[in-house]
């Protein structure tokens, strides 16, 4: 790949302006949330090589020298996925105040954000989001879905999930269960 090949979709580079079209902010939106998803899939693969050569040089022992260089990769890759989700925290800042769900959704949290602990709740029903389109749905759903990848980067090994990755979890279900059945295959 070349250097600036995510500038090759002309739409990664499209303001998504507060009266523009639904379709085409999903769209525009879409391009850009690639890139970054592109750019997690890398950090993942990096991250994943280096911990699995530091096991394979550890021979499977762990001493201090493991453990030190350990810790000092895990702030490498803790650094890249910090960039990165500055850039998903920009790019959710230039969307429309409109791109998100609307006002009457069901929420767990304030400011319509997902906050309950999905290691303890007891939800029985998952109560659809609701959008101006469901394009815009779908690339929310994306743009959660790269939160979570993210945090499965930055911990491999958590036995236990954060109370705001299970929101995400239900966020994304409440997203899935809004959208036609004939998109289903975008999800």
């Amino acid at each position: 790949m070349f250097k600036d090949w995510w500038l090759v979709d002309p739409l990664s580079r499209v303001p998504i302006e507060e009266d523009a079209p639904p379709l085409l902010a999903a769209d525009a939106a879409l391009a850009k949330i690639i890139v970054i998803c592109s750019k997690l899939t890398y950090i993942k693969a990096w991250a994943t090589k280096k911990r699995r050569e530091l096991w394979v040089q550890s021979e499977g022992c762990i001493t201090g020298k493991f453990l030190e260089v350990k810790r000092k990769m895990q702030k490498a890759i803790l650094r890249k996925v910090a960039r990165l989700e500055d850039a998903l925290n920009t790019w959710t800042k230039e969307l429309p105040e409109w791109f998100r769900p609307s006002d009457d959704n069901v929420s767990t949290g304030k400011d319509g954000q997902e906050e309950e602990d999905i290691n303890k709740t007891d939800i029985h029903v998952i109560i659809p989001r609701k959008y101006k389109h469901w394009s815009i749905a779908c690339v929310e759903a994306w743009a959660i879905s790269v939160r979570l990848q993210m945090y499965r980067i930055k911990y491999p090994d958590a036995p236990q999930a954060d109370p705001v990755i299970g929101g995400l979890v239900h966020a994304v279900l409440r997203i899935f269960a809004c959208l036609p059945s004939d998109c289903d295959g975008l999800m």
